[in-house]
């Protein structure tokens, strides 16, 4: 009986929920045309608030309405709200790409239907049109382009001005201009504060720094005072130079050995082996058998060079006298380092 009772009182809530949607979208679309038709009459004013209130039916019931908030950036716009107009045009862009998106996922499960090329039309060119809204009204807002040094820092949070925004290396905002605040926090990291000064057809550009751990500070603590030692700079600088040389020779020679492996392969295929002599058909052939033997003679000899050049770089390197360095830590109220002395 128990059973029965649960299942009946999550019918009669699902029907509720249905109703209330339905109702909801019904509303929304009333709004709606209501709108349009006082639009059209020239009454911008009551027009933009029956567009508002369809939104925000929309918006509650968690419906995407691009074509409403076209309607509304463009209200924003007529009010002088340029920032307003431009991120409502831009998230209008943004959910008509995913309707487009979902329309192309359909049409490839249905290609012969009409009415879903229909609807991918349409999304198309309301992404086209909300995104010509919004990149015509950028050159009249301000431009911040925030530059983030760690942006994959767990639990990263950006806020610019009233705005919350996805961590990224460059976050690009537009903004009405003035005095804009940014800030960084994450979890754990001491939080960044900053401000700029905004103007209008401009751009100003904000650099985050990597945040400080709380309580240790960031980067990597100094080093305690004393002597360091080091092998002296020309010395590695040198060998540095015969590894490297070492190196490409020694690739230089195998490369050349694989041909000549290659080359010897080709031309004996052709030849017979007559008492451990192996004899070619003709004079072509027993040449390219002997080209192939001096071309991994070459090899051979570059391949000692570079290990000798190798050994070379090892043993200076080894044999480097040493330098002394002293090592004293630096630190003030903002700042931590080192400072070094000694001979170079």
């Amino acid at each position: 009986m128990r059973v029965h009772i649960l299942w009946l009182v999550w019918l009669v809530l699902g029907a509720t929920i249905h109703v209330a949607n339905a109702d909801s979208a019904s509303d929304a679309t009333k709004f709606f045309a209501e709108a349009v038709a006082l639009k059209e009459g020239g009454k911008y004013a009551e027009a933009c608030g029956k567009f508002e209130q369809s939104f925000q039916l929309d918006k509650q019931a968690g419906r995407p309405a691009p074509g409403t908030q076209l309607n509304l950036g463009e209200c924003a716009e007529r009010e002088g709200q340029l920032r307003k107009a431009y991120l409502l045009f831009d998230d209008a862009e943004k959910d008509y790409g995913r309707r487009a998106k979902a329309a192309e996922t359909s049409i490839a499960k249905d290609p012969s239907s009409a009415e879903l090329k229909r609807d991918l039309e349409r999304a198309l060119a309301g992404r086209k049109l909300a995104r010509e809204r919004a990149d015509a009204l950028a050159p009249r807002l301000a431009k911040v382009v925030v530059r983030i040094a760690e942006p994959a820092v767990s639990g990263l949070s950006i806020q610019i001005d009233d705005r919350s925004v996805a961590p990224a290396s460059e976050v690009i905002e537009y903004l009405d201009g003035g005095n804009v605040a940014i800030t960084a926090t994450a979890p754990g990291r001491d939080p960044f504060t900053t401000s700029a000064k905004a103007e209008p057809g401009k751009s100003v550009v904000v650099e985050i720094p990597a945040l400080k751990v709380v309580g240790g500070g960031g980067g990597e603590p100094p080093r305690p005072a004393g002597p360091v030692s080091r092998r002296q700079r020309k010395r590695v600088l040198i060998s540095a130079a015969l590894g490297g040389t070492g190196l490409v020779v020694a690739g230089v020679s195998i490369i050349l050995g694989l041909g000549a492996n290659s080359d010897y392969k080709d031309a004996s295929s052709r030849c017979t082996s007559v008492g451990g002599k192996l004899v070619c058909p003709d004079e072509p052939t027993r040449k390219a058998v002997d080209d192939a033997f001096a071309k991994a003679d070459t090899a051979t000899i570059l391949g000692i060079a570079g290990v000798g050049l190798l050994a070379a770089g090892a043993v200076v390197y080894f044999t480097a006298p040493k330098e002394t360095l002293t090592v004293t830590p630096m630190a003030s109220s903002t700042t931590a380092g080192v400072s070094l002395s000694g001979r170079f």
